[in-house]
């Protein structure tokens, strides 16, 4: 005789879940709506990680601006300070 474990006892031993997250499985499988609950959990989960996404290239965009713009800036000067040691030097 095998005995089994429900999805919640399974799930709420993990680390990598929440625990609210648990408790609504445990919630879904009590009720018998857990195919309900579990995609309520999944619609969820991707509209809070699409808002951490958008917030974190929110961030990364001034970074990247300036990151940038001290590239093009260095490029500039490396192209720009023979032609002034050239007319230094044909200067004198």
């Amino acid at each position: 005789m095998t005995t089994g474990h429900t999805i919640a006892e399974v799930v709420s031993k993990s680390w990598l879940i929440p625990p609210p997250v648990a408790q609504m499985i445990a919630a879904g499988e009590r009720s018998g709506r857990l195919p309900e609950v579990l995609d309520r959990i999944a619609r969820s989960t991707e509209t809070d990680l699409d808002e951490a996404i958008k917030h974190a290239t929110q961030l990364i965009e001034p970074a990247m601006i300036v990151f940038m713009g001290g590239t093009i800036g260095a490029i500039a000067i490396a192209l720009l300070l023979p032609i002034f040691n050239v007319a230094g030097v044909m200067a004198n």
